[in-house]
């Protein structure tokens, strides 16, 4: 059996041709929370802005938002395939 691609082997084995994926969390702060209530249950529409200065959205469930979170809150976003998952408070969040 030969042996396997250098391109392959090293901490991703995503394909060479495509960006890594991204798992993780990144910090963030809080821009914007947007509760709303579907079928009694309640969600939050939540806008973050990274240190890179990117701005993303995110349509995400009671599961995870932390209770009473709030514009300028700093934050930890859960991301998977570059998609907000979950935010929960930073440790260093005073």
């Amino acid at each position: 059996m030969s042996e396997p691609s250098p391109a392959r082997t090293g901490p991703s084995s995503a394909h060479p041709r495509y960006a890594p994926p991204v798992l993780g969390e990144r910090e963030a702060v809080v821009l914007e929370v947007k509760p709303f209530d579907l079928h009694g249950v309640r969600y939050a529409d939540i806008t973050l802005t990274f240190p890179d200065r990117s701005v993303v959205g995110a349509r995400l469930g009671p599961e995870s938002v932390p209770e009473g979170l709030a514009a300028g809150d700093r934050v930890l976003a859960t991301m998977a395939a570059n998609m907000v998952v979950a935010v929960r408070r930073s440790e260093t969040d005073d």
